[in-house]
Parts: C-alpha cells; structure tokens; sequence
C-alpha cells in the first residue's frame, strides 16, 4: 500500500506496483476425463462473459508476478479415495501467452503438496506434484462475490509469469494429469484420475490463501509431502539498494516545531526482502545504526512493516556494541508479528548513545564522532506474500519520545503505539499547519544540521521546497551551507 511519497531523485529498486481489483472466477474450459486439459484463461464460465488480458494481469500482479488457479478435485472412489480425500498427480502444466506475435510459454508450476508415484507401465516412483481435494463441500471464501464463494474448490495451482499480460491477444494454460500405476495399490491407486472433469477457476491471493490454509483432504491422503521448495529464498530485494541507507531525522519537540534543527535523533537503516522461488516475500530482513542524537529527551525508535492480516513473522533482534562489535548483553531477542511486522532496535536512545564529554551525540560542530549501536534484524513469513501487500519503502520508522509520551511518523502515516497519547491528544497529524513535517526520510550522504541551525537555514532550498508543496528544490538536501551541516557523514557513521 501508497503510504509516502519518496523525495524526487533518490533511486530505490522496487516491483511493487498497485493492481486493480478483480474477482475470483470461474473458467469454462476443465480438465476432461480423459486428464488433459486445454484452459482458455480468457473464457468465463457465466454466460459469454470474457476474462480481458488487463484482467489477467491484475490477476498476476495481486498475487505478486503468479498466475494462481484453483482446482476442484472430482475424483472417484478407488483405492483409499473417499469423498473426504481424493487426489490426481500432476505431470505437465504449460501457460502459453501470445503477444506481439510472439509466442511466450511457462512451465514451472508449483501445487501445495507432493507426492512419490510410479506412472503406468513403471514401477519407478517419482517425486510430482499433486492435487488433493473433497467432493462437494461448500467453501465460505473472504470474498462474497467472486465466483468460488460457496463453492467446492479445493487445491491451488501457481505458474509464475514474468510479462506483463495486459496487451496479450491469448493466454491459454495446458495440463496433463498423470496416469500412475494403479496395479501397485496405493499411492498410485489415490493419486491416479478417474472420473473428471476438474473444473478450473482464476482467483485472488485472499482466495488462493484461504484455501491454501483449508489443507482440504490432506490429512486423510497417503504420502504427502508439502512442497517446501516453493518457500526457500531465492533472491533478495534491497531498499533503497544493496549498498545503501534511508536516513531519518526527527524533530522530537513534536507538536511543536521548536529549534527545528531535525537531528533530535537520526537513524540510517537499510531492509531486504528475501524472496522464495515463486517471487513473494518470505523473509524481511534489516540492519541499521544509531547516527545522531541532539534532544534532550529520551526516545524509542521503532520500525513497522504492514503484513497482511493473517500472515505471522517470527524471528530475531539483534544489537551489537560500537566500542567492540560485540552482541549487547540481552540479546539477540525473540520478535513476532501478525499482521504486522513491528521492530524496535533502539529502547531508551540516551542510555545507548551518548557522549561522555557532551550533552548532545554527534550533533555539535566540534565534537568528535562517537559511533552509535547496529542493529539487525531477520524474521521469517509463515506463507510467501506478494509484496505489494507490504508497506512501501522506506516503510514507517517510528519516533516515540518518553517525555511527551507522542510518537512521530513520516507524513500520511497514523498513531499506532498503544503507549502514546497521540490519538488521546487529537495529535493525529505530522506536519504543522504550513507543511513542515516533523519527520523525514532523506538519502543516506545527506548532512544533518549542527545543534541550533534551523534545518532552513543549513539548506536554503528546503523553505522553497515545502511552500511549493514540494514540486520546486526536490533536491533540496544537496545544497547545504558548509558551516550549518555536521561533518558527521555515512563514512563515519557506518561501522
């Protein structure tokens, strides 16, 4: 979700693009009895209506770059099938996609569960994906009006797609079932197909979830194996990039704007994404360090990530001593999150970052540089999720000031801390009656202004820039005066 405006000019990879909302829908063609099918992904079910390609790629981009059907498992009794549990093996699925003339074709796949099997004719067992499902049961899906609600839908099928489909003149999805060796009794006598059709339908990532989590027929079919692979890391994706940091300053004298010198406390911190091998989010990983500290409050600085409702992440926090690299005494300490993900690396800043010969860290022109605490952190998804589902970067890092009890966000972000009086105190908004905000994510060479030196006055492109609304001086941070900026740069502050 859209949640801040990232300053003009500062480069940050990102995939994450906002898809339209679509519905889960039923498709006219199924798989025949005879265990092949030939689905047109642009022919719906109900009456004549038609699947447009534009469709199809909100379809791919709401479940983060894959194409995801569900399959309504409709098998006859053999072997130990009951209509509880029934199953059919997979042997081929092909997405063929046709655009500009060309001819585009997908054949990775993946389903929830797995099986060993022998094909007909051999008694060689093999590893192959598997459909297993029940007969008729009604499925009460999140939402109401996409075709499987109240429907017997029961296995998910995913074919990850890296083009966009929007301006495809086809689409059409190839399966083959395979035809185990049923003289061997089961597995194969369960994981063979015998009656069909399975009907096919496109659905959302809120209906491929729910039943994903149904685990409908599992615990009653022979020899499953779910299919673990599909959850491994594969790439990473970093924010802003590999190598670099967001940097955030605050104003802690929140809501007032006070001295406004915007290094009451400055903190640099780089996330990841670890992606699994169908392209969602499956760890969410981050490091960062304490780079300024000019109030004379105290404060806690946190960093949350929205996760969808139901996703849990569980993971590890750890701080490590400046003086020595050394692993703080406390921890690493267990983190947790469902349906969001909310860190806080820096509990009490004063009595983690101070200077023994100053009031102030880092902040006043003279003094030496004292390096601040890193942190880390990594955390591990219980299911893949696209992430466009995620805050965007640079995400909504947190300042909590003890002595007010407010906390400070970057503009569009809400009071979220149930220790903060924010919502009491109708504080809700962070910026001031004239646009000046009382946090801000600037790129990680920018130079704080020293103790005292309105943030207006380091950089004079700064007031021009936020009574254009900032349309004019979008790089305001490049132009600061010398003797108003620390000399306290990213060499200094990253150890």
């Amino acid at each position: 979700m859209k949640r801040f405006s990232f300053i003009a000019g500062m480069m940050m990879a990102s995939f994450i693009v906002q898809s339209a909302e679509v519905l889960s829908t039923r498709l006219e063609d199924s798989i025949g009895s005879n265990g092949s099918g030939t689905i047109d992904l642009t022919r719906s079910s109900t009456g004549d209506k038609i699947i447009t390609t534009a469709e199809l790629e909100a379809f791919r981009q709401d479940n983060g770059g894959i194409l995801v059907l569900a399959v309504d498992v409709n098998e006859a009794s053999n072997g130990t099938e009951k209509s509880e549990s029934q199953g059919v093996t997979v042997d081929t699925v092909t997405l063929e996609v046709v655009k500009n003339g060309i001819t585009y074709t997908f054949s990775q796949f993946t389903t929830k569960t797995q099986t060993s099997v022998a094909e007909k004719g051999s008694t060689n067992r093999q590893m192959y994906y598997t459909f297993i499902g029940e007969t008729g049961s009604s499925r009460i899906t999140p939402s109401t009006e996409g075709d499987i609600y109240n429907s017997s839908f029961d296995a998910t099928l995913s074919v990850p797609v890296d083009i966009d489909l929007s301006d495809a003149t086809s689409v059409t999805l190839f399966i083959e079932l395979l035809d185990t060796n049923g003289q061997l009794g089961d597995p194969e006598a369960f994981y063979d197909y015998s009656a069909g059709f399975e009907d096919l339908a496109i659905v959302t990532y809120n209906d491929a979830v729910f039943l994903d989590e149904l685990a409908i027929g599992r615990s009653a079919a022979p020899l499953v194996v779910l299919s673990e692979e599909t959850s491994s890391v594969g790439s990473f994706i970093y924010y802003p990039s590999s190598t670099g940091y967001f940097v955030v300053g605050y104003e802690d004298n929140y809501p007032v704007k006070g001295d406004y010198d915007f290094n009451d406390l400055v903190v640099g911190y780089q996330v990841k994404f670890g992606l699994d091998l169908n392209g969602r989010v499956k760890t969410i990983e981050g490091e960062g360090y304490l780079v300024a500290r000019g109030g004379s409050y105290n404060h806690d600085w946190l960093l949350h990530i929205d996760l969808p409702e139901s996703a849990q992440a569980t993971g590890e926090l750890t701080l490590f001593d400046a003086s020595n690299s050394n692993i703080m005494a406390g921890y690493p300490k267990s983190i947790s999150g469902s349906g969001r993900l909310l860190v806080e690396p820096y509990s009490d800043s004063q009595a983690l970052f101070s200077d023994p010969n100053e009031a102030y860290v880092n902040t006043l022109w003279y003094s030496d540089h004292v390096p601040g605490p890193k942190f880390t952190f990594s955390v591990t998804l219980d299911d893949g999720i696209p992430a466009h589902r995620l805050t965007e970067a640079p995400f909504d890092p947190i300042l909590y000031v003890r002595e007010t009890g407010y906390e400070i966000h970057l503009k569009d972000f809400s009071p979220m801390l149930v220790r903060s009086f924010n919502t009491e105190d109708g504080q809700t908004s962070f910026t001031d009656t004239n646009g000046y905000p009382f946090a801000m994510v600037v790129p990680e060479d920018w130079l704080f202004p020293n103790e005292y030196v309105d943030l207006g006055e380091a950089y004079p492109n700064f007031v021009n820039y936020i009574s254009s609304n900032k349309m004019d001086n979008q790089n305001w941070y490049e132009a600061g005066i010398s003797s108003g900026i620390t000399k306290h740069n990213r060499t200094k502050w990253k150890w």
